[in-house]
């Protein structure tokens, strides 16, 4: 990697590490500083913070992806394995991103090229989607395409964002919500084969105490 391209990433990785640890809004002398570059030299590779932003937030989602993506369905796949693989990724995507996201949100970067990569990150979060569930979607095509529109507002982050924050639900009930609407969406009448909860065996039951009669205590 080139010099320039060294200090360009450092200072993404600065600002990065920053919101990760709940700097709101970090100032561009307090990135300089972490980063270990000078105030002039961060805006040498960018024209402002917005620019900065948008460069953060396309290393965060490339990020996600090599470290997060899902191995795509298989054909003997349960509806149960794929939607808790479903939902197990949007916990590790929606919960990675935040913090970028949350900056994004709250500095108003009105950068346009903002706009346009989370466009293309959510038409890749929806390809995902359609090939993990594609075995459980129905053949026709209008169905087809109204599943998969409400699956692509149920993944977005701002209804991730709404539950973990706004409503502040820990990660377990959040992923519970995500699993309730997926399931809803999928198959609203309940009729596609999903195999039997697993019962408990006799001998993992806990025994219930029996009570002891008044004045039967041994001393």
């Amino acid at each position: 990697m080139e010099r320039t391209e060294r200090s360009r990433a450092k200072i993404v990785e600065a600002l990065l590490e920053l919101v990760a640890v709940a700097e709101e809004h970090p100032t561009a002398s307090a990135i300089a500083k972490h980063a270990g570059v000078s105030r002039r030299t961060l805006f040498r590779h960018f024209e402002d913070l917005d620019s900065l932003a948008r460069a953060a937030l396309a290393r965060q989602h490339r990020h996600i992806e090599e470290t997060y993506a899902p191995p795509l369905e298989s054909r003997d796949e349960s509806l149960d394995t794929a939607v808790e693989k479903l939902t197990r990724y949007l916990v590790d995507v929606n919960e990675a991103v935040t913090p970028i996201r949350r900056l994004v949100q709250r500095s108003g970067a009105n950068h346009r090229g903002i706009g346009e990569d989370l466009a293309t990150v959510r038409l890749q979060r929806l390809q995902r989607i359609e090939l993990l569930l594609r075995r459980f979607l129905p053949t026709d095509r209008d169905d087809r395409e109204l599943r998969l529109r409400a699956l692509d507002s149920l993944s977005d982050w701002s209804l991730w964002h709404s539950l973990r924050h706004d409503q502040g639900l820990p990660i377990e009930e959040t992923q519970g919500v995500l699993e309730f609407l997926v399931y809803r969406t999928i198959d609203p009448t309940g009729r596609l084969p999903r195999p039997p909860k697993k019962k408990r065996l006799a001998a993992e039951m806990p025994v219930p105490e029996m009570p002891v009669p008044p004045g039967s205590e041994t001393n």
